[in-house]
C-alpha cells in the first residue's frame, strides 16, 4: 500500500548530546529529570445500551467498511514489514480518507486499532521466537546475533541492512535466513491477526464522546460518528454498581461490538492508578481441580458447584450438537447454540471472578500459578475445547486484575508433571496418582490429588533450575537430579521409604 511509509530502526547509539555523560544511564549532566508518572490501567466494563433500531442500524453499517480499512492497513504494514520497514509511529490518513466512505477521524481510529492488534502479534512472536533461540543448540554467537535481530522484529529482512548498536560488523546471512525459519514455525501455530473477521471497533476520542446522562432513565450517553457525516448517533447505557464504585475516571472511549445477528454491545474503559503490590501476607499455590475449580496450597477446595452445574450444561450442548449435526446445519449457524456457549462462557466468567475475589479478600501477597488447563472431569470434547479457551483466558484476565487493583503479586511456574510429582520429596511418578487421591510410592504421603498439585506449584516457585521456557523432558531430568542428590537414590526402580502410617494431608 503506497500511502504507508516506514522508517528502518535507528542506533541505540542516537541519543541526544549532553543528555547522557560517556554513554552512561547513571552519569545524568544538566538538569534533573521530571519524577515519572505513577502507572495507569485501564479496565473495561460492558454496559447494557438502548439504541433504537434507526440507532443500531447505524452502527452496523460501519462493520464492513471498519473490517475493509482494518485489512488494507494490516496488509499495508505486512507488506512493508516484509521490505524491512521499521513500524510506523504515525499515518497520514488522508489520502484514505478521500477513497472510501469512512472520515479521516474514524480512519485514524481504524489505523489505531490495526496497529494495536499488530503490535500485539508481533509482541507474541517475539516472546516464541525468543523461546526457540533459548532452546537450540546453535553456537553463542549465532544465538547473539539472532537475540538483536528479533529485539527489532526483523524477522523477514534478507540482507545485514538492520542497525545494530555497533557497527562493527553487521549480522550474517545465515542469522537472517535462521530467523525467517523460526517466525514461519511461530506462524503455524499462532498465525498473523485475521483483521477481516474482527467484529469489535474500537472507537477512541476521535469520534466517541462520552457524557454523564443527567436523567435518571439512563446513566450515560456514548456520541459515535457514523457514516452519515455530520450527525451523531447517541447511544443511551445504564451502568452497575461495580461500574461506578471503580477507581479512576471514565474515558472517552468505546469498544462496540456487532453480533453475527446485527446485535450491538457496547463497553466504557476506567483508567486508574495501579495498586501498590502488597509487602505483608501468605504466599498460595494454585492449581485446577477435576471436581473443583480451584484448590490452593493451603488446603482449601474451590467452586465445588461448577462442575455439576457444568455436567447438566454438558448433556444439553451434546445433545443439540448432535441434533444440528443430524440436520446439516453448522454450529455457528445456529442461534440457540450461539447462546448457550454464550451462557456457559458468562457463568465461567461469573465463578471465577466470584472466587478470585474471595481469595484476594484473604491476607495474600503472592499467587503461584502454572499454565491453567480446564480439562477432564468426564466433560465432551466439544466442552473441554470451549472451557480451555474461555476458563484460561478468564483466570488470567483476573490474576493480572488481581496484581493491578489489589497488589497480589502472581508468578507463573512450568507446568510439566506439576500432577505426578510429590509435593513432599519431590518424586515423579504417573502411579502417584488415582483419581482424586494422591498417594506417593516412594514417601507414602497422601492428600487430595489437587492440593497435592498447588502445593508443588508453590514449591517450584523456590526451584531456580526449572525455568518457563524448558522443554518437559529437561523439567523431569533437572527434577530427578535433584531427588536423587537428596534421597542418594535414583527415581527409577526406588522402593517405598516408609509405610504411608500418619501421612494423611
Amino acid at each position: 500500500m503506497s500511502a504507508i511509509i516506514l522508517e528502518l530502526p535507528k542506533k541505540r547509539n542516537d541519543v541526544a548530546p549532553g543528555k547522557f555523560g560517556n554513554g552512561s544511564l547513571t552519569n545524568r549532566v544538566g538538569p534533573p529529570t521530571k519524577a515519572r508518572k505513577p502507572r495507569e490501567v485501564v479496565r473495561t466494563y460492558p454496559l447494557p445500551q438502548s439504541a433504537n433500531v434507526r440507532k443500531t442500524e447505524s452502527i452496523v453499517a460501519m462493520l464492513a467498511p471498519w473490517q475493509a480499512g482494518l485489512v488494507r492497513i494490516h496488509s499495508g504494514l505486512t507488506r512493508a514489514r516484509f521490505e524491512g520497514a521499521r513500524f510506523p509511529k504515525y499515518l497520514d490518513t488522508k489520502p484514505l480518507a478521500e477513497t472510501s466512505v469512512l472520515t479521516q477521524r474514524q480512519w485514524k481510529s481504524v489505523t489505531n486499532q490495526a496497529f494495536k492488534e499488530t503490535r500485539s502479534w508481533e509482541g507474541m512472536a517475539k516472546l516464541r521466537v525468543a523461546v526457540l533461540i533459548r532452546g537450540s543448540k546453535l553456537p553463542k554467537n549465532t544465538q547473539f546475533w539472532l537475540y538483536q535481530v528479533n529485539a527489532f522484529r526483523a524477522w523477514w529482512f534478507k540482507d545485514g541492512s538492520l542497525l545494530l548498536p555497533t557497527d562493527e560488523e553487521a549480522p550474517p546471512a545465515a542469522v537472517y535466513r535462521l530467523s525467517r525459519q523460526m517466525i514461519k514455525q511461530v506462524t503455524r501455530t499462532h498465525p498473523r491477526p485475521r483483521l477481516g473477521s474482527i467484529r469489535t471497533m474500537l472507537m477512541d476520542s476521535l469520534i466517541v464522546n462520552v457524557e454523564r446522562s443527567r436523567a435518571k432513565t439512563f446513566d450515560y450517553w456514548v456520541k459515535i460518528s457514523t457514516l452519515d457525516r455530520g450527525h451523531r448517533v447517541m447511544v443511551p447505557l445504564s451502568s452497575y454498581e461495580h461500574m461506578e464504585t471503580a477507581p479512576g475516571r471514565v474515558l472517552h472511549y468505546a469498544q462496540v461490538r456487532v453480533d453475527t445477528d446485527n446485535q450491538v454491545s457496547l463497553s466504557l474503559l476506567r483508567k486508574n492508578a495501579l495498586a501498590p503490590l502488597r509487602g505483608d501476607g501468605a504466599v498460595v499455590g494454585l492449581d485446577w481441580g477435576l471436581s473443583h475449580m480451584f484448590a490452593t496450597s493451603d488446603g482449601q477446595l474451590l467452586g465445588n458447584t461448577i462442575f455439576p452445574w457444568l455436567k447438566e450444561r454438558d448433556a444439553e450442548l451434546l445433545a443439540l450438537t448432535r441434533a444440528l449435526q443430524k440436520q446439516g446445519i453448522k454450529l455457528r449457524a445456529s442461534r440457540r447454540y450461539r447462546e448457550l456457549t454464550r451462557r456457559i462462557r458468562e457463568h465461567m466468567v461469573n465463578e471465577v471472578n466470584r472466587i478470585l475475589n474471595q481469595l484476594s479478600r484473604r491476607n495474600i501477597r503472592a499467587i503461584v500459578v502454572e499454565k491453567l488447563d480446564f480439562r477432564g472431569g468426564g466433560m465432551s470434547p466439544s466442552m473441554n475445547h470451549l472451557l480451555s479457551k474461555s476458563a484460561r483466558a478468564t483466570v488470567r484476565a483476573k490474576l493480572t486484575s488481581l496484581t493491578e487493583t489489589a497488589g497480589i503479586a502472581v508468578t507463573y511456574v512450568h507446568p510439566a508433571y506439576t500432577s505426578q510429582q510429590c509435593a513432599s520429596c519431590t518424586n515423579i511418578d504417573f502411579r502417584n496418582r488415582s483419581g482424586e487421591l494422591f498417594r506417593c510410592r516412594f514417601c507414602g504421603r497422601e492428600s487430595h490429588a489437587d492440593v497435592n498439585g498447588a502445593r508443588t506449584i508453590l514449591g517450584r516457585s523456590h526451584n531456580d533450575s526449572v525455568q518457563l521456557w524448558m522443554y518437559r523432558g529437561i523439567v523431569k531430568k533437572i527434577i530427578d537430579a535433584q531427588f536423587t542428590q537428596r534421597w542418594g537414590s535414583p527415581p527409577t526402580g526406588l522402593t517405598r521409604r516408609r509405610e504411608p502410617s500418619s501421612t494423611r494431608a
